[in-house]
């Protein structure tokens, strides 16, 4: 969270401004499975209460900040987390938790079995936030890390949200190569490795 607080510092120090618009174009918050879901809850709750954003202001900026990758569709990697855990530990994410899965579910039109399932929270056997509802609901871009799970996540997953918002799931893989990575972060030292055969032999790099 402490990462979170010195990219929006930053910002707002670079930019001279507390508004912030501009988070989108200069960061990005990639969320890799669910664990780090806490993120947008965090990103909200320094922008509101630390900066006096308008909430729908500062939810815009999250959800353009945001991306989530799936990386397995096995139950650990969609975490539940306990309600009373969050309430203990955490106590204002969990009202912006709350918060944020009023209005969008108010936002949307249906029965409601449908809204039991796209809900955050989820009510039984124990009330929990489910975090990958909370990383897909405030990200803007939802990823698998293949193309054929990427198709997974829309069929069987996250079909409901795939449904609601389909533009918001592509497939994109968000792997490197090491020798991409080396040239890529530090060309200088890339220009020390002038051969050809070391830039794409990973073992001699």
């Amino acid at each position: 969270m402490s990462a979170l607080r010195s990219v929006i510092s930053s910002g707002a120090s670079s930019k001279k401004t507390d508004d912030f618009s501009a988070l989108p174009r200069y960061a990005a918050i990639q969320m890799n499975d669910t664990h780090p879901a806490i993120a947008i809850a965090e990103l909200m709750r320094v922008m509101v209460d630390s900066y006096h954003l308008p909430w729908d202001k500062a939810w815009e900026i999250t959800c353009h900040t945001c991306n989530y990758t799936n990386h397995t569709i096995l139950p650990e990697a969609l975490e539940k987390w306990p309600v009373e855990l969050i309430e203990r530990v955490l106590p204002r994410h969990l009202q912006i938790i709350y918060e944020i899965n009023h209005r969008y579910l108010a936002s949307l039109s249906m029965d409601s079995e449908q809204l039991r399932r796209l809900s955050i929270i989820e009510e039984e056997p124990v009330k929990s936030v489910r975090m990958a509802h909370l990383a897909i609901v405030g990200s803007g871009k939802i990823n698998g890390v293949s193309e054929l799970h990427t198709q997974i996540l829309k069929d069987r997953v996250f079909r409901d949200f795939y449904e609601l918002e389909p533009q918001k799931f592509v497939p994109i893989t968000n792997g490197i190569t090491p020798r991409r990575w080396l040239m890529l972060c530090n060309p200088r030292l890339a220009l020390d490795r002038p051969s050809h055969r070391q830039r794409l032999d990973a073992k001699i790099l």
